[in-house]
């Protein structure tokens, strides 16, 4: 594992932060609170290699900076495979009252019961996946360029981008949005289980593929990869344009004007 987090001494001193920035084999453990604490607490007691342990203590950073926090390693260092376990890693708990970006490098994963913000981006570029139970936000990034895959359970707000470029999937659950635009670029899939709102755009130029269930005011669906889309549920306007080698299935999808 290489890292390369550069810092000065004033770096280290915990201040506030509204961003998170993990570039490290751990899993990441994030609640919102309702006051002004801003804090990261780094528990190693899952590690059985006391030789690691110490090693990880050294190399490993948390650097506050422009309003960001950022975990990382400031020089090599080797783990050992019984280390890269969930089970067996470090473990990162955070809280902030505000969090407008997550970005996750590494191999971990990166869970959260609720956020609620005015607007969030999630960037995932690593192995690793992300993992949230509910998002409040009137404006939502998602970027998936990596091998893991995000996977959120309830989204609400005004407007939602999702750009899946890596070979991991992104599954959202139940989405209530003004607006979705749907970008899927990579080898691996989306899935929508369930979209209420205003318009879905969807662009499908990739191998994997597109499957949403709707009931919204209007689909756009484009596709011009190898992977499909596959569409059902209701919609009021509908419009597509097939152009790759992967098809449009929308038999499940009924337009009601």
């Amino acid at each position: 594992m290489k890292g390369s987090l550069n810092f000065t001494q004033d770096d280290l001193t915990e201040k506030p932060f509204k961003a998170i920035d993990v570039d490290v084999i751990a899993s990441v453990y994030y609640t919102q609170n309702n006051g002004d604490e801003c804090s990261v607490r780094l528990d190693y007691s899952a590690i059985k290699d006391a030789e690691f342990v110490q090693k990880l203590k050294e190399k490993l950073k948390v650097v506050y900076r422009d309003g960001e926090v950022k975990i990382g390693l400031n020089g090599k260092l080797k783990v050992p495979a019984a280390c890269n376990s969930e089970k067996n890693r470090l473990k990162i708990y955070i809280t902030s009252p505000d969090l407008v970006k997550i970005a996750q490098e590494g191999v971990g994963s990166f869970y959260a019961k609720t956020i609620n913000s005015d607007r969030l981006k999630i960037d995932n570029e690593g192995v690793g996946s992300v993992k949230i139970g509910k998002i409040l936000a009137n404006k939502l990034e998602v970027t998936n360029e990596g091998v893991g895959s995000v996977n959120i359970d309830d989204v609400a707000g005004d407007d939602m981008n999702i750009d899946n470029e890596g070979v991991g999937s992104v599954k959202i659950s139940k989405i209530e949005m003004g607006s979705v635009k749907l970008d899927n670029e990579g080898v691996g899939s989306v899935n929508l289980e369930m979209f209420k709102g205003g318009s879905l755009i969807i662009k499908n130029d990739g191998v994997g593929s597109v499957k949403a269930k709707v009931d919204c005011q209007s689909v756009n669906a484009t596709s011009e990869g190898v992977g499909g889309v596959n569409l059902s549920g209701v919609t009021r306007q509908y419009n597509k344009k097939k152009g790759g080698i992967g098809g449009i299935s929308d038999g499940g999808l009924t337009v009601r004007k």
